[in-house]
Parts: structure tokens; C-alpha cells; sequence
């Protein structure tokens, strides 16, 4: 920056160029930085808020393992089962650590992964396992159910169906004392 306004100032000395046409050149300038540097803030704040931020838990059970994603808001999703893969596609960005999942599940995960775009993520199985997907709250458990698994799939933990219950009592309670209240 130091050598532009060098490079400037011996252009107005010389005499070839008005200090005014000068001056406008270093307010063009210094308005088109600062210009810069609002849009990039701007782009890279806004990308940051519009992830929806997500945890996980996982666990090998007897027979299956589970894997427990925990939004922060549940964003409208697809998932689709193809041999190995299992692909989950958002309608928003979501923030997502898949970092030691495999670790976890090493007998049923070979890699996990999320697109660079932050609207999909993908799990590669091991094997052709079965895939068993509940949601419940702002929450989506995935079941991989062994080779051998037989018989319906795993429940959803008590604690989860118990508050289910509890929000759906409290949603129903909250409508009649509005219905009272017409």
C-alpha cells in the first residue's frame, strides 16, 4: 500500500497528473478495500449462521450399532440406502463432525463424510447391512443392523420416548387452554 501512494505521489510531482485526479484515485481506492472487506465479512458471516449445527453420539449394541444425530433444528432431509453407502441430504447446510465415527463402529462403518457443501453427508458400510431410520424430536437415529439380525428393529431409548410423550402432553395442553380461551 506504501508503494502506491509512492508511486502517486512522483506521478503528482512530476507534473503529468492534477493533485485532484490524485486524490480521487486514492478515495477510489480506499472506498473499493474497505467495499472488499464489508462483502467478505458479509459472505462469510452469513455462510457461518445459515449451518444448522448438529452432534452426534454412536455406540455398538448387541447385534446392531447406533448411531444418534442430535440438530439443533431439524431441516427437511432425504436419506437413500445404495449397497454399502448411505447418503443423507438436507434442505440446509448443517455443521457436522464425522471426525471419529469410524473409530467408533469399525466393524460396521468404513468411512464417514460430509460434502464440502455442508447439505449431505455419507456413511460407507463395511458390509450390506440393513438400515433402520427413526426420527424422533429434533433427533434421527440410525440403526445398522447386523448380517444376522432378526425380528423388528431396536427401539428408540425410554428416556426419548418419555419425553416424546411429555412434549406432545404439553403441546395438547397448550392447545385446549387456547380453545378455552376463544
Amino acid at each position: 500500500m506504501l508503494v502506491f501512494y509512492r508511486s502517486i505521489e512522483r506521478l503528482a510531482f512530476k507534473g503529468s497528473v492534477s493533485p485532484l485526479r490524485v486524490l480521487s484515485w486514492v478515495k477510489r481506492f480506499f472506498c473499493q478495500t474497505c467495499l472488499s472487506f464489508l462483502l467478505l465479512g458479509a459472505f462469510l458471516g452469513g455462510h457461518a449462521k445459515a449451518e444448522i449445527i448438529v452432534s452426534h453420539e454412536a455406540a455398538q449394541e448387541k447385534g446392531y450399532a447406533r448411531i444418534i444425530l442430535d440438530f439443533e433444528q431439524l431441516p427437511k432431509y432425504e436419506s437413500q440406502v445404495d449397497d454399502t453407502i448411505l447418503v443423507f441430504r438436507f434442505s440446509k447446510a448443517i455443521q457436522l463432525n464425522f471426525s471419529q465415527l469410524v473409530e467408533k463402529l469399525p466393524n460396521y462403518l468404513a468411512v464417514a463424510r460430509v460434502d464440502p457443501d455442508g447439505k449431505a453427508f455419507r456413511l460407507a458400510f463395511v458390509d450390506n447391512f440393513k438400515v433402520n431410520i427413526m426420527e424422533a424430536g429434533k433427533k434421527i437415529f440410525i440403526d445398522v443392523l447386523g448380517r444376522d439380525w432378526k425380528g423388528m428393529p431396536p427401539n428408540l431409548p425410554q428416556d426419548v420416548v418419555r419425553a416424546l410423550a411429555e412434549r406432545a402432553a404439553q403441546i395438547e395442553a397448550e392447545n385446549l387452554e387456547r380453545e378455552r380461551q376463544l
